[in-house]
């Protein structure tokens, strides 16, 4: 090769590696002007929504703000253990669908912690909101705060710890199928506990044997409508095929989430149940108001995805499929706020305590994909990925 031709080929290769290097440049310049605004601006928002809810519950309607605090953490401890327990269930039946929708899902586990605190901020301020800390109930030895507290405590710390244990088993390679299970096992005694104790425990003379499941089955259910969101807005490179898989498991859990609550309910029509109204008046009953949210639920939560994914393109499509998870999610929070105010004897009004709660919500949900964007940047860099517009 004579000596021109090698000084060519050197100029080629010094050309390639200059173009590669602005190119990733070039990547990271045009994920920076996305990137610090969405994590300054949702940050401010929610300390000033946190700063408002402060403000009233100690000068405000204490019971209000205090029920929205625990809608709230329903919503959000649901989120954040199902996004850690769907890989889980994955990996028991041996799935290869989730590919890298697994990496957006995981990150669901920082959820916990925050879940934890918000748990000992309830039991603090308990004599706000809990109406069984104020009346004489035969089952007081159940619904007896620090009997209940500690259990609800403990089950999420010991579920949080092994949610922990699982994430890190997957971030070494590994595909803990006995660690899963137990992890799936837990979930669904924990949060049957959690949605008795702090949800149907709001009305102490009522009661449901179904209660519990309905809770944790609605969980996976708005688990798996966030996951599908986060992916649409945090994972560039999700296929047509991963979509369609999302689309189909909320069919399904649609349908399993309102066959629990149709299972609770119909059998206190049938069998002509007076005590058992207790949980239907207020909800149904049109007085209340409460009847306009019921059958919004019915129509979102309970059929929506059914009719709205009806057509295969739709459940390809990356725009369609985030918008209905959206829908669904917001309706899920609806719905936990369906479950927790009526029980408080609370009117159905959108008033400050909603506002500060529904913003602060939605500005820690933005700061979590902000989180699991920054995390699957560099992976989407080493593919020479570049996310496309929504």
């Amino acid at each position: 090769m004579s000596s021109n031709e090698e000084r060519e080929k050197l100029r080629n290769q010094e050309g390639e590696k200059v173009r590669t290097k602005e190119g990733r440049k070039s990547f990271f310049s045009s994920f920076l002007p996305t990137f610090l605004p969405s994590f300054l601006i949702p940050a401010g928002v929610l300390v000033l929504a946190t700063l408002g809810w402060i403000a009233i519950a100690a000068w405000g309607d204490r019971q209000r703000a205090w029920g929205i605090l625990l809608t709230d953490f329903l919503f959000l401890s649901c989120l954040g253990a199902g996004l850690v327990v769907w890989p889980a269930i994955v990996v028991v039946s041996r799935g290869r669908w989730m590919g890298g929708t697994q990496s957006v899902a995981l990150p669901g586990v920082f959820l916990l912690p925050v879940c934890l605190v918000l748990l000992v901020v309830l039991a603090a301020g308990a004599a706000a909101w809990a109406p069984w800390l104020h009346q004489d109930i035969e089952n007081s030895w159940w619904l007896n705060a620090p009997f209940l507290f500690t259990r609800d405590i403990v089950g999420l710390a010991v579920f949080s710890a092994l949610a922990l244990w699982f994430v890190a088993a997957l971030q070494r390679g590994d595909q803990p199928r006995r660690l899963a299970a137990w992890l799936i096992f837990v979930y669904t005694i924990v949060f049957s506990l959690l949605g008795i104790d702090l949800a149907m425990g709001l009305d102490p003379h009522w009661y449901s044997h179904l209660f519990g499941i309905y809770f944790f089955i609605s969980g996976l259910y708005l688990a798996l409508a966030g996951w599908a969101f986060a992916t649409v807005l945090a994972h560039p490179r999700v296929t047509a095929d991963q979509l369609d898989d999302q689309a189909k498991l909320m069919i399904a859990f649609c349908l399993l989430t309102a066959y629990m609550m149709y299972s609770q309910l119909f059998p206190i029509w049938y069998e002509n149940m007076p005590k058992e109204t207790r949980f239907l008046v207020p909800r149904l009953n049109w007085v209340t108001n409460w009847p306009g949210v019921s059958m919004v639920l019915l129509a979102v939560v309970y059929l929506g995805p059914l009719v709205l994914f009806l057509f295969r393109r739709g459940k390809r499509s990356r725009l369609y499929v985030g918008s209905v998870a959206a829908l669904v999610l917001a309706a899920m929070w609806l719905e936990r706020w369906w479950l927790v105010m009526p029980s408080l004897q609370e009117p159905l009004a959108f008033g400050p305590s909603e506002i500060t709660g529904v913003v602060a919500l939605l500005a820690g949900y933005l700061l979590f994909v902000y989180h699991i964007r920054r995390r699957l940047a560099p992976q989407i860099m080493e593919a020479g990925a570049v996310a496309p517009a929504l």
